[in-house]
């Protein structure tokens, strides 16, 4: 997943499932943010096979890595 987003690429829940079996992306998400990732979620609207209009989240890597605090602190201290 870090490398599809590194790339430049985006990614859904739909995508996650069907390109490598991740049933839970936002765990996936919430581990690369903790390790300091600049991910964001935008919301977009797709219509379903049935015609009805959805919102889902949509993931996508941006700007700088930011490290975890606790990494911050541990290097300001050396």
């Amino acid at each position: 997943v870090l490398t599809h987003l590194k790339q430049g690429n985006t990614i859904t829940s739909y995508e996650a499932f069907t390109n490598w079996g991740i049933t839970r992306i936002s765990a996936v998400i919430h581990l690369l943010k903790s390790e300091g990732y600049p991910i964001v979620r935008e919301d977009i609207d797709v219509i379903t096979k049935d015609g009805r209009k959805t919102t889902i989240g949509q993931w996508s890597l941006t700007g700088i890595r930011v490290l975890p605090l606790q990494t911050q602190l541990f290097a300001e201290a050396s």
